[in-house]
């Protein structure tokens, strides 16, 4: 929460049910996330004596957004250059009263300088903090730990290895924590289920349900839309189940409907779509002519483009 300010506009993500009422909330949201999952607004009108913004939707599939600047906004223009009319922006506001506040405009440059920033951010405080954590389940005869790693932190548990060594330590502690074994790492979705191998001594200080906290390395540098453990598995349904649960559905479904734009491909075949049917079959055939989990995803990229990579909307 430490990323937003009293009276900011939002967007919860969340799953309803068949009376539309909300069961699970997945995550909170500025409008500048949700811009960049779907596209920016584009600026029709800007009276700088009025301190006035007209923003429109060039779809026309979202409502225009009528803004005031104030002394506040944050202007994040490359080169200090005015606001132009017909280009692309990205924004946050707060309400007030009746009115919407622009509390920042980016241009596309100052998007993803900021989007960067941000990543070196959650990487140096994952790296000090450790990832976080849900202890899924015990196993007494073989000694091993499941855990599931949230969705925000489940990216640098791709970068671990089986017989890595981490350390757990309980989320509200500040304890050296314990070193474990990792036996085991595999996409869940949008998160990450990682095994650890732990001693009879270790197994009592873990209860399911409980939130940890898993320090690891993490690199300094690396693509955060380049999966670093293509190649993971050998097995062919093990390599096709790794790719639903790494991929986002391409479909082309209107709104917030799909799953699998917000929680990779694998989360469609909850909800009947075709599209995790047809994937498989594309990455089964793929497999079959001898193609490695990099040329499988460089060939997905070519044929549905690059928003198999993100999280997204139509």
């Amino acid at each position: 929460m430490a990323d937003f300010s009293p009276g900011q506009r939002v967007y919860l993500i969340a799953l309803t049910d068949d009376k539309k009422e909300w069961t699970t909330a997945h995550a909170i949201a500025d409008e500048v996330s949700i811009q960049a999952m779907s596209r920016p607004f584009v600026l029709k009108q800007h009276d700088e004596h009025g301190h006035t913004l007209l923003f429109a939707d060039d779809k026309e599939r979202k409502a225009p957004a009528n803004l005031i600047t104030d002394e506040q906004t944050r202007f994040a223009i490359l080169n200090h250059e005015s606001l132009k009319p017909g280009r692309p922006y990205y924004f946050n506001s707060r309400q007030q009263g009746d009115a919407l506040i622009a509390t920042e405009l980016l241009d596309a440059a100052s998007f993803e300088a900021d989007r960067c920033a941000r990543l070196r951010d959650h990487r140096d405080q994952a790296a000090e903090t450790g990832l976080l954590a849900t202890v899924l389940e015990t196993g007494e005869p073989n000694h091993r730990v499941a855990l599931l790693v949230r969705r925000a932190d489940a990216w640098f548990t791709r970068f671990l290895k089986i017989n890595d060594r981490v350390v757990v330590r309980a989320a509200d502690s500040q304890s050296a924590g314990n070193q474990f074994a990792v036996s085991d790492v595999r996409p869940d979705y949008a998160r990450m289920r990682l095994q650890l191998e732990a001693g009879s001594s270790a197994m009592l200080q873990f209860k399911p349900g409980e939130e940890v906290r898993v320090l690891m390395k993490i690199p300094e540098a690396f693509d955060p839309e380049v999966p670093p453990d293509l190649g993971r598995f050998s097995e062919r349904q093990d390599r096709i189940d790794y790719f639903l649960s790494t991929i986002y559905c391409s479909c082309g479904m209107m709104g917030t409907s799909c799953a699998g734009h917000w929680n990779t491909l694998a989360a469609c075949k909850l909800h009947g779509c075709g599209m995790p049917n047809l994937m498989t079959k594309l990455i089964g055939e793929l497999i079959d002519n001898g193609k490695g989990d990099s040329e499988i995803l460089a060939a997905l990229i070519q044929r549905e483009g690059r928003i198999v990579l993100r999280p997204h909307q139509n």
